[in-house]
């Protein structure tokens, strides 16, 4: 999997995560400590939406390449 953050790409350990909402809300979480926002996220070239707190594009979810713009 490729994470992009900033159009940068960005090193992660997957650990426990199954969803691609799972990694995002960790990222997220991470991220905001340091006062970062995500703003948009790209699955597959498929901008996705947050749909009752999560991301996602409604039919898959999985774990695949995504990049992630922050504010």
């Amino acid at each position: 999997m490729v994470i992009t953050l900033n159009s940068e790409p960005f090193d992660v350990t997957i650990e426990n995560e199954k969803t691609l909402d799972e990694l995002i809300s960790g990222l997220s979480d991470w991220l905001g400590k340091s006062g970062y926002v995500i703003t948009d996220v790209v699955r597959n070239d498929t901008e996705l939406t947050l749909y009752e707190g999560k991301w996602g594009d409604r039919k898959s979810t999985r774990l695949n390449s995504s990049h992630i713009p922050l504010s």
